[in-house]
């Protein structure tokens, strides 16, 4: 099991993105990350071998927002099950949450709030079917 746990650390560590395309790793893990351009997803449930995250920016009347995520990478053994996203404040507060049923391979998740790019630190992914 360490040797597990050692293996989605370091694959976690080499898969994270600068350009905020984020990649999340689970085996019932649960891990909480931090940073926009650097932060981590978390994949329970129906898919074990992980999925990616990209947020999607666009212009709100104040600023930037980001105003969906989507999801990619999932397992076909989801399909038809439900996709749970949080978006997460530096503290760990949610700042946003949106759920699809899953169609495929990659799920876009609207929001139902929009927070600027600068308040979000993580963001967690919860897969289930």
């Amino acid at each position: 099991m360490g040797s597990r746990v050692a293996r989605l650390l370091a694959s976690l560590a080499a898969g994270i993105a600068v350009s905020l395309a984020v990649p999340a790793y689970a085996a019932g893990l649960l891990h909480e990350g931090s940073g926009l351009a650097s932060g981590a997803a978390v994949a329970m449930g129906c898919d074990t071998d992980g999925v990616t995250t990209r947020y999607s920016v666009a212009a709100g009347p104040d600023g930037f927002v980001v105003d969906a995520v989507d999801v990619g990478g999932i397992d076909p053994g989801c399909i038809d099950g439900m996709v749970h996203v949080e978006l997460r404040a530096a503290d760990g507060a949610v700042l946003a949450t949106g759920s699809a049923e899953v169609a495929g391979s990659t799920q876009v998740v609207d929001l139902l709030a929009a927070p600027p790019p600068r308040e979000v630190s993580g963001v967690h992914v919860v897969l289930s079917r």
